[in-house]
């Protein structure tokens, strides 16, 4: 008689991390505690010219991902990287091209900081202080719960 066990994990997305770059990385952090403590092939990092696919197994009973897609350059997939540290992931990917500045991660976020800054430019620039409600706006359409709750008491004052 066969006896089979099934574990299941809850699965956590990874939704926040912080980037930096040099004229040949772009280094990715993610904090993630007690990641020091896991084995080696716990971690496990798949790279593509275009993509990264984070996969943390079994960290305190849980399993975490993040994937970052369409990123702004290609990038070296066989000098790519990762490092595990106290409480996170430095993940470094090789830029293809050295030397040229990402101006933001992905492709996708470029477009919309391209989109945003049009928008910025097209105001009038006969009244001023139409560039100042659309940026209010974008704040307001972007902000948090407690960032609507300001940008709408500054508006109510403004019409009293």
């Amino acid at each position: 008689m066969c006896s089979f066990f099934f574990v299941y994990r809850y699965f956590s997305e990874l939704t926040e991390y912080g980037w930096d770059q040099s004229e040949k990385f772009v280094k990715i952090f993610v904090t993630l505690g007690g990641v020091q403590h896991l084995d080696d092939s716990a971690v496990v990092i798949k790279f593509t010219e275009n993509s990264m696919n984070v996969n943390v197994n079994n960290l305190n009973g849980k399993d975490f991902g993040l994937v970052i897609n369409n990123l702004l350059e290609p990038i070296d997939v066989d000098k790519s990287y990762r490092k595990i540290k106290t409480g996170m992931i430095a993940i470094y990917l090789k830029k293809s091209r050295e030397g040229r500045h990402w101006s933001c991660l992905t492709s996708i976020q470029k477009r919309i900081k391209d989109q945003q800054d049009t928008e910025l430019k097209s105001s009038d620039p006969d009244n001023p202080s139409d560039a100042l409600v659309n940026i209010m706006k974008k704040m307001y359409q972007t902000g948090d719960t407690k960032t609507k709750q300001m940008i709408a008491k500054a508006f109510a004052k403004i019409r009293k």
